[in-house]
């Protein structure tokens, strides 16, 4: 856990947000107002998980199945 004494470096940043390194070894994961502290490995692997669901998402996109899953839900 982060101290008033760490650092934090900048890996990458976007319109969406960033991802700096602290010097307490956790990495900040900011998107938005969201800021989520998560430790190195499973950043990793929340990252596999992205790209999984990219994947997805962008067959969907070209199916037409990524339209008709934004359609609302009907209640009925």
């Amino acid at each position: 856990m982060g101290t008033r004494d760490c650092r934090r470096d900048i890996l990458a940043e976007s319109p969406v947000g960033s991802v700096e390194l602290c010097s307490c070894g956790s990495l900040h994961l900011c998107v938005g107002p969201v800021s989520l502290r998560i430790d190195p490995v499973a950043f990793l692997e929340l990252g596999r998980m992205m790209d999984v669901a990219r994947e997805r998402l962008t067959r969907g996109a070209r199916s037409g199945a990524v339209a008709a899953a934004r359609r609302p839900i009907d209640a009925s």
